[in-house]
């Protein structure tokens, strides 16, 4: 039975050789996304099995966010939380500034509303990209939204005026295809 194969249970218990892993990371794109304080377990499990589904390079897990070994995590991540990459990052504003000297290729994005928000029909995404995302009730500090190259806002067009994390993440993600 190959990987693609595998229900969510048989995923939950696969253990990746370091061989398999090497050649997963080697197909991803170069794309990462930074969630900050997002608390939510299940949003956090989501964000792995949507790295991988979107190939992914590397999740960032910051501040307030939790990180596994958790097991609502592992429940929502359907054992991808042990193929797709990641790190945690307990200072965003600190880890930015030494990211953008190891990275200064990469396109800083932050997916939030704001008074200097690009609308996200004129955004024109350029690789390699890093992702921003935050808090489901809060979004993103100020500060974080400072280190951005740009700021997207998607439309909303009914009652409320914010959706999941893990659905603008995806969005933005789709049109990066």
């Amino acid at each position: 039975m190959s990987l693609q194969q595998k229900n969510a249970k048989q995923l939950r218990a696969y253990q990746p050789s370091p061989a398999e892993l090497q050649a997963y990371h080697q197909q991803m794109r170069p794309i990462e996304v930074l969630l900050q304080d997002v608390t939510d377990t299940y949003n956090v499990g989501s964000m792995f099995r949507l790295a991988d589904a979107m190939g992914v390079a590397k999740l960032w897990l910051a501040g307030k966010t939790e990180v596994p070994p958790n097991p609502r995590i592992a429940k929502a991540a359907v054992g991808l939380d042990r193929w797709v990459e990641w790190e945690y990052v307990s200072d965003t504003a600190a880890w930015m500034s030494q990211y953008r000297q190891t990275k200064p290729e990469m396109q800083v994005v932050a997916i939030e509303q704001s008074q200097h928000s690009l609308a996200y029909q004129n955004w024109q995404p350029q690789m390699p990209i890093l992702l921003l995302a935050g808090n489901e009730t809060t979004g993103l500090p100020s500060e974080t939204l400072k280190l951005a190259d740009q700021v997207v806002e998607l439309p909303m067009y009914g009652v409320n005026i914010s959706m999941n994390v893990i659905m603008a993440v995806a969005v933005m993600l789709a049109k990066t295809l």
